[in-house]
């Protein structure tokens, strides 16, 4: 549930310096076969190709491709490749940083405030050297992050849009802003993830999760066998609000989630485990 203004940046808005990449690429889609990894999946490919010319004049490709999952996972991954004819690594961008991606502005479904504590939006991260996520802390609008980062999420109650770069890349810098309107969207949220000109081959991959904050589909991704992508130990699960009573929550959804694999209906699971916790 993608919110915005007409005249915000979309999704995966590419820099590279100051300067937004919105030239017309060309494309190519196609399927890619994975059934030798996971039975019966496949992937679609979708890649924006366009040729362009450094500030001294030298030739190189940029080349951005979606890789979708044709399963019912909610989590995609994009590639940026930049090179030049011959395939050695191709010097721009601007001091310390070769290009930056950012996602935002907000997640939805539309609307007028953010007052209830039980309808909010907030930026998370999840650092390297940390266990558990934590709520970004905004000094005039601006945060940027004094460690590494593993991922950076936009949460709503239900929903949530996480950005994970693979653990190789180079970033330069982890930064996020926030700011309140009266007017179009009331608050606008937007993370940036910027990648360091180290002079090496620009051939990146970011994890991407848009959907549910439901442990079900999180899980999986700390498992490599049973995501499409064969991510492992993400902790994309730290994305779900736990409290004092996780533990027992826990519980409860595992039962829940047991009684609706032999009765796929949740109005039914919901009654035996009802009658379940009675009898206890």
């Amino acid at each position: 549930l993608i919110y915005k203004d007409s005249d915000d940046a979309d999704i995966f808005t590419m820099y590279v310096g100051n300067t937004a990449v919105d030239d017309v690429f060309r494309y190519d889609i196609s399927e890619i076969d994975i059934s030798s990894v996971h039975e019966g999946n496949d992937i679609t490919r979708v890649s924006f190709i366009r040729d362009f010319q450094t500030a001294e004049g030298e030739e190189f490709t940029i080349e951005k491709s979606y890789a979708i999952p044709l399963n019912d996972e909610f989590l995609i991954q994009m590639s940026v490749r930049m090179y030049k004819a011959d395939g050695s690594p191709v010097s721009i961008g601007d001091g310390n940083t070769a290009y930056t991606v950012s996602v935002g502005p907000q997640i939805g479904p539309a609307f007028q405030s953010l007052s209830s504590n039980y309808d909010w939006r907030r930026l998370e991260v999840k650092y390297a050297e940390d266990k558990d996520k934590k709520n970004l802390r905004f000094s005039d609008g601006h945060y940027a992050a004094e460690e590494a980062v593993d991922w950076m999420s936009l949460s709503g109650k239900y929903f949530a849009f996480v950005l994970m770069p693979e653990d190789d890349i180079a970033m330069s810098s982890v930064t996020a802003d926030e700011a309140t309107f009266d007017t179009g969207v009331p608050q606008k949220d937007i993370m940036y993830f910027s990648r360091a000109n180290d002079g090496t081959l620009i051939d990146d991959i970011y994890s991407f999760y848009a959907g549910p904050k439901v442990s079900g589909y999180l899980d999986i991704y700390n498992r490599m066998g049973e995501n499409i992508f064969g991510l492992n130990e993400s902790s994309l699960n730290k994305v779900v609000d736990g409290n004092w009573l996780s533990w027992l929550e826990a519980i409860l959804n595992w039962i829940l989630q047991f009684f609706h694999r032999f009765i796929p209906n949740y109005g039914v699971a919901i009654i035996l485990l009802t009658i379940l916790v009675k009898l206890i």
